[in-house]
């Protein structure tokens, strides 16, 4: 689901740039850098679903195969150990995958942070010199109360 708010805030006809438009530019700005970490997110639970249950395949089969393999057969010892090894390849593939993932999530994050700080440090500011009405006033702060991140 996106947050992105198709409308833009505080749309004033009259010229020049208002510090309100850059303020939402910034707000959209960060609105997209949660939908990347809510991505990532989703990304991560789905690797780690789809590596555990690979892991566990792997030996769920050896598990069944071995038994069903002759006594004199080589492959009823070689299974077992091939079944550790492709879980052990599948762990590692898994670990590197899901901490590419995490230092991604990591970087949007810091930079959805930081926007956010910085519109609350200017909210006062912004409020005061475009003259906004207290309506427009709680439309930004509900704006960036949608962060999942604490109340700055």
């Amino acid at each position: 689901m996106s947050t992105v708010n198709d409308e833009p805030l505080l749309d004033r006809p009259e010229g020049g740039r208002k510090l309100s438009e850059e303020a939402d530019k910034l707000l959209r700005l960060a609105e997209g850098f949660q939908d990347k970490c809510e991505q990532y997110e989703r990304s991560l639970s789905m690797l780690i679903a789809i590596g555990m249950s690979t892991i566990t395949a792997f030996l769920i089969a050896a598990l069944y195969v071995t038994p069903a393999l002759p006594d004199d057969s080589v492959y009823r010892g070689l299974v077992p150990y091939l079944a550790i090894f492709y879980s052990i390849a599948a762990g590692a593939f898994l670990y590197w995958m899901t901490e590419r993932t995490r230092r991604k999530l990591a970087r949007e994050r810091r930079a959805m942070h930081s926007i956010v700080d910085m519109l609350r440090g200017l909210e006062k500011g912004i409020a005061e010199m475009d003259n906004l009405s207290t309506l427009e006033r709680a439309e930004f702060r509900i704006r960036i109360s949608r962060f999942d991140i604490g109340p700055g």
